[in-house]
């Protein structure tokens, strides 16, 4: 082995080191980085010219193989999952609250208070069942607890179909995505 060859042994060694040096720094710059994964570089052999010496063959250096992204796959595994389920949750979320704003039961104008009327007109109607008023005030929460009851069904249909287009636009989205 020449002094030109140990020298050429030093040079690839310091350019090498150079260049992992340099990925260890694109590593600690984006250490804060969301979603970044740091990266390994891979060193190889330079192998030698044919020489051989007592223990076997001269080498020539080192170079970097290749550089790998390092990351574990069973935690992106995790991650994806539970950003899927949260995106279900988000949307489960988002949908009974449309329910619930549709049945309003907090309120003076639910169904819920308007159930309770009419009963409550039907018992003031079986306490004077010859009074006129009586069963016109019965007619009355009648025709309001139908009206809140199909106003809530057509809610509920609009809410349906926004969901379905929705769930269309998302699907469609995914499908060019692939």
């Amino acid at each position: 082995m020449s002094i030109l060859s140990l020298f050429d042994i030093g040079r690839t060694t310091l350019l090498t080191t150079q260049k992992a040096l340099s990925t260890t720094g694109h590593n600690v710059a984006n250490a804060s980085t969301p979603g970044y994964s740091r990266q390994d570089v891979v060193l190889e052999n330079i192998p030698g010219g044919g020489e051989i010496i007592a223990s076997g063959e001269s080498g020539r250096g080192v170079t970097i193989g290749s550089v790998q992204r390092a990351y574990d796959s069973l935690t992106s595994l995790q991650l994806i999952t539970e950003k899927a389920n949260l995106s279900y949750w988000d949307t489960y979320q988002s949908g009974m609250n449309k329910v619930e704003n549709i049945f309003n039961e907090a309120s003076d104008t639910g169904i819920s208070a308007a159930i309770s009327d009419f009963f409550d007109a039907w018992q003031q109607v079986a306490q004077n069942p010859q009074s006129y008023a009586q069963r016109s005030v019965l007619l009355a929460k009648a025709n309001t607890l139908t009206s809140r009851i199909n106003n809530a069904a057509v809610a509920l249909d609009d809410a349906k179909s926004e969901i379905y287009k929705s769930t269309s636009t998302s699907v469609t989205q995914v499908n060019n995505y692939l």
